[in-house]
Formats: C-alpha cells, structure tokens, sequence
C-alpha cells in the first residue's frame, strides 16, 4: 500500500468513497443529510488536490482504498492555549478494505506529518452512530474533548 497526496486522476476513486460515506450518513441521520449524486463535487476536489489537503491510500494496482482530508489550523483565543493542529475533517475507508489496518495506516501518515511540521496534535469529529470508528480512534489514543448536540424542533 501506498500513501501519498491526491492527485487529480484520483477523483472517481475519491468520490466512490464519498459516495460510501454520504449513504451511511443518510441512513443514521436522514433528518440532516439527503441522497446526492455528486458528494465530493470536483471543483472541491481539485481545490484539495492543489492546496495539498487531501491524501490516499492506493494498492499496488492504483486502486484509492482511503483518504483523509485535513486542514491545518492554528487555534487560538483569549480562553485557550494557543495550538496549532491538523483537523482532519474526513477519514474513509472503500467498503471493501474496512477492518484491514488501513485506517490506522493513515492516522500514522497524518501523525507523522504533524510530528514532521511541529504540530501540536490531531483532530477530528466521529458521527455517533459511528462505533466502529469512534472505537478504532480511541484504540489509537485520540480523547474525547467535546461532545457535538442537537435539538430538532
């Protein structure tokens, strides 16, 4: 397996894992989010690509088996430590390689990315309906810090 930065030949990989993603969504949630035919619209996609914030998983083959796209921020507040994090805003694996390691593959390359940049630490959010991620997280050793609500009216 290989991991590296998304490139633009990568989109139909890509979007059948976001298509992945946005159906488990819509079956745990249907109040939020619906159905679409494009989850990752291209034009996201190339803004990823060239701003170096999407990264894959490939097979020896080229096939994309997960990707993580992240964001680097600096947090900062009159109430708050000042930390600077990569907030990873998707991890995803393809159906089909779930439960393989893959996952923890990636979270090491980001791991090692912030390391490499003088970060101060990961970030991300979990749906809860999420176990199987949520679990593989903490087995990791990410904390939970908050806690995301809803009130439907």
């Amino acid at each position: 397996m290989n991991i590296r930065y998304a490139i633009k030949k990568d989109y139909l990989g890509v979007e059948n894992i976001m298509q992945q993603v946005q159906t488990m969504h819509v079956f745990w949630s249907p109040d939020i989010y619906q159905k679409v035919d494009i989850a990752m619209p291209k034009e996201t996609f190339e803004a990823l690509v060239f701003q170096k914030q999407l990264i894959v998983a490939e097979d020896e083959n080229h096939q994309i088996l997960g990707i993580v796209s992240f964001e680097e921020k600096q947090k900062q507040a009159i109430h708050l430590v000042k930390r600077n994090i990569i907030y990873i805003h998707i991890i995803a694996i393809d159906e089909k390689y779930r439960g393989q390691g893959i996952g923890r593959q990636l979270l090491d390359f980001m791991k090692k990315m912030a390391k490499d940049k003088h970060y101060d630490g990961l970030e991300l959010s979990v749906n809860v309906h999420n176990q199987k991620a949520k679990s593989m997280y903490e087995d990791y050793g990410f904390e939970e810090k908050s806690i995301h609500m809803n009130l439907k009216l």
